[in-house]
């Protein structure tokens, strides 16, 4: 019985993937949910065990991989924190990156501007998986 339940997960998943498309949740979980990325109300966001040097050289990096140009890079060091603004075409990419000293951890978010008042979360969860792949 346990054998036979498992000859049709694959099919199951195959089934569920598109209903699921609808509602955000496959995009989600294709995009790297398992491995801490979330959706925030404006893009994608994540918790690193990294330095914000080290997560600012790999977002460099994957923008540039990405043909994002970087327009402008803040850095307070006082807070230990890093903001990384770059453009694609007519999309305005904004990586913020927010070290927490006591813990190790630094918070990632990234968003991904369309327009005034509409962002692209897909894009941002892609860029930000790029991110992480490169720590």
């Amino acid at each position: 019985m346990y054998h036979r339940t498992l000859r049709f997960a694959p099919l199951l998943v195959l089934l569920l993937v598109p209903a699921l498309q609808s509602c955000g949740v496959a995009a989600g979980a294709a995009a790297g949910t398992a491995a801490g990325l979330a959706y925030s109300d404006r893009g994608a966001e994540t918790n690193v065990t990294a330095s914000t040097a080290t997560v600012a050289k790999a977002t460099n990096d994957v923008l540039r991989d990405m043909n994002i140009g970087i327009t402008s890079t803040e850095h307070d060091r006082d807070d230990d924190r890093i903001e990384i603004k770059g453009k694609q075409g007519d999309r305005d990419v904004n990586v913020n990156i927010d070290g927490d000293r006591d813990s190790g951890s630094t918070h990632v978010e990234v968003t991904v501007k369309k327009n005034v008042v509409d962002y692209d979360r897909d894009r941002a969860a892609q860029i930000l998986s790029q991110i992480m792949r490169r720590l």
